[in-house]
């Protein structure tokens, strides 16, 4: 008897392996230890046992022998499934639809701590006892909010009583169905959320929510844990391993009726699951830019519609995919357009930033008409949010003598200018300022002169987080100012105290990147300020103007939340430009039509679908011959069912010390794109290791 098993090897199909005699053969889902190679791994039956292939091969050819020389399994390491069945149906979708191997899939499944290897395997080898142990769940502080204030139930809107009844009614049948529920930001999605979990509580199923950042969770569990104690869990990888793993163990257990976590909780072994929530659906964090490249909203999809659930998409900003679907009838639409106790939406005024460069100088970071009213929001004692998606102090340094930038030696992009923090005192300083790259994470400290033609006539171009911080600080002096962007919120727990100081009124201003824009409800701030909203339309991605549209309405969205009316300033190079245009009126469905058009004319998702391959390499133009040779490939095979782009330089040329070379594959058929694509490589191993498929991606970069 035989089984086959998929192991935590990148790109690795899966291995078959013969049970020895007087083993008892292990169960689909159970872990198993087996050699690969000199190692010793731990794998995941996926098939089997089922009989021998020498056992039918009608001869004794040594031929024969040789190619099904199995090796057999060291040791089953569990008497029944460790994964259930339909999440390792679940992860083989996965595998198949991204194109990677069954073992990456099944390893994005498994809780931490699962594989072992090493030393660890060949104590499993040599029969030590395996030692589990167990800890209470986790609900330190540093992971969540404080749950005093968490459940706060509101009298239902018109609009929203409307749409928790044609929600519930679709979860009381108990089959999958899709709805896209499109609400204004601040229209209370969140408790039709909680109230349709209760309705599915009561009828004995389960609920998963995602949410698309770890500083999302803390809140949304908090509301959960208020509403359902403590039959909810969370899982995201800001929890320690311990603690992460103990959690997913209690949701395998059947003893947890709502999983909130991020999109690695969309494999939770939940079971009798009845719904599904995608909270800010849209946001790009679904997507995984590592193999395997899933976008959990549509994993998500895939196993509600396995288990018979309904689906609830939210989002205020829904992607044009998704609301594309719901024009094409795939989806329900289900729209709120009106705030909770009818407050309005934010006020928003546009500023030239042209204007002001001209007449102040183009080093300033806020205009004037933004400064006046952090000035009258501050004196009325109320909160106000900065966003500028760009962390750092200055983007560059830039030699006016010899026009040469400080670049990474590891990637093709310029370094990032930080500044290091004076002591006790939260403010920066230009003193020990270091240049990195926010790719490898290479650094330098910024030098006296050009390295290049050895000038004194170092510049910073640009600004980050870092800069305006500084400005505030200094503009502002007896404000509470604070930070939020991913330098900040590096050690654990930072996230989480930072929100809540915030929430606490403990901070007047906090300036951040797109993390302040989403999700957050803060009652106490009347302002909102953009810095740039031009910082992502200049990239080369056809999805810049949705991105750019999307960040600009969120964090708008999180003025004016409380009893005092909002107000948002946007600061701008482009003041006409469409998204930045509709954006500002909060006119989803202009924006849409306008894209729409655009991706339209390009053939451009959701139009068509995209399949993008990147070769990796040594050298750029040994890896533009590799890239060239699965083009020609792809060409003579590909006929009418797809075109093929490229190959071309990619917009980060090098990354990592790899240079990149791209090429995509537009077509009506995923299927035909993807298995072109894997049959060109496998015929090439050597160069499959070097390539990434990415199937619907969400950056071409």
């Amino acid at each position: 008897m035989v089984v086959s098993v998929a192991v935590p090897v990148p790109f690795l199909n899966l291995l078959t392996y013969r049970i020895p005699e007087g083993m008892n053969p292990p169960t689909r889902g159970a872990r198993v230890l087996v050699p690969l190679g000199s190692r010793m791994v731990t794998g995941v039956v996926i098939d089997g046992p089922h009989a021998d292939p020498l056992d039918d091969r009608g001869g004794d050819s040594a031929e024969a022998e040789r190619e099904h020389d199995f090796k057999d399994l060291v040791r089953v390491l569990d008497d029944g499934p460790f994964l259930p069945q339909e999440v390792v149906d679940l992860a083989l979708w996965v595998a198949d639809y991204y194109g990677c191997g069954p073992g990456d899939a099944i390893d994005a499944a498994m809780p931490p701590r699962s594989w072992m290897e090493g030393d660890a395997a060949r104590r499993l080898a040599d029969g030590s006892a395996i030692k589990t142990r167990r800890r209470k769940p986790a609900t330190s502080p540093d992971l969540e909010w404080p749950l005093a204030d968490a459940a706060i139930s509101r009298t239902l809107t018109v609009e929203q009583a409307a749409t928790l009844a044609q929600l519930a009614g679709a979860a009381s049948r108990e089959v999958f169905h899709v709805a896209l529920l499109h609400g204004v930001t601040g229209s209370g999605k969140t408790e039709i959320y909680l109230r349709l979990s209760a309705e599915v509580r009561a009828r004995q199923r389960r609920v998963l929510m995602l949410v698309p950042e770890i500083g999302l969770t803390g809140a949304m569990v908090a509301q959960c844990r208020g509403a359902f104690g403590d039959r909810v869990a969370i899982q995201h990888s800001g929890l320690s391993d311990g603690a992460r793993r103990d959690q997913w163990q209690r949701i395998r257990e059947g003893s947890i009726d709502v999983v909130v976590g991020t999109r690695s909780a969309v494999f939770g072994p939940l079971p009798a699951l009845g719904l599904v929530i995608v909270d800010e659906e849209h946001d790009g964090s679904y997507k995984q830019e590592e193999t395997p490249r899933y976008h959990a909203r549509d994993v998500a999809i895939v196993r509600a519609r396995r288990a018979g659930a309904l689906v609830v998409l939210g989002s205020a900003t829904p992607s044009l995919e998704s609301y594309h679907n719901a024009r094409q009838g795939r989806y329900e639409l289900m729209t709120i357009s009106r705030r909770v106790l009818d407050r309005p939406l934010a006020a928003v005024r546009l500023v030239d930033m042209r204007d002001e460069y001209a007449e102040r100088g183009p080093e300033i970071s806020l205009s004037r008409a933004l400064e006046q009213a952090i000035d009258e929001r501050l004196a009325a004692q109320e909160q106000v949010l900065l966003l500028l998606n760009r962390r750092g102090f200055a983007r560059a340094v830039f030699c006016r003598q010899c026009a040469g930038t400080l670049e990474c030696p590891n990637c093709s992009v310029s370094l990032t200018v930080h500044q290091p923090r004076q002591a006790g005192e939260g403010a920066v300083t230009l003193e020990g300022a270091r240049a990195r790259c926010h790719y490898c994470n290479y650094s330098m400290r910024v030098p006296k002169a050009c390295p290049l033609c050895a000038a004194p006539y170092l510049e910073h171009l640009g600004i980050g987080t870092e800069r305006v911080e500084e400005e505030v600080r200094a503009r502002f002096p007896l404000a509470r100012i604070a930070r939020l962007d991913r330098d900040v919120i590096r050690r654990r727990g930072a996230l989480p105290r930072l929100l809540a100081s915030f929430a606490a009124r403990e901070i007047d201003v906090l300036v951040g990147t797109q993390m302040i824009a989403k999700g957050h409800d803060f009652p106490s701030v009347t302002l909102v300020g953009v810095v740039s909203a031009d910082v992502g339309l200049g990239l080369p991605d056809f999805r810049a103007a949705e991105r750019t549209f999307q960040l600009l309405t969120q964090v708008v969205g999180r003025a004016g939340r409380g009893d005092k009316s909002g107000e948002a300033i946007i600061q701008t190079l482009y003041p006409d430009h469409y998204s930045i245009v509709h954006a500002c009126r909060q006119d989803y469905e202009a924006f849409f039509a306008a894209e729409l058009r655009y991706r339209r004319a390009m053939r451009y998702p959701p139009i068509i679908a995209m399949v993008n391959a990147v070769v990796r390499g040594r050298t750029l133009s040994g890896t533009m011959d590799e890239a060239c040779d699965v083009a020609e490939e792809l060409r003579s095979h590909a006929r009418d069912a797809f075109s093929v782009l490229g190959p071309a330089p990619a917009p980060f040329v090098k990354l990592r010390g790899e240079y990149r070379v791209q090429m995509f594959l537009k077509g009506t058929s995923r299927a035909s794109m993807r298995d072109a694509v894997l049959t060109a490589l496998d015929r090439r191993p050597e160069l499959r290791r070097r390539v990434i498929v990415d199937v619907d991606p969400m950056q071409v970069l």
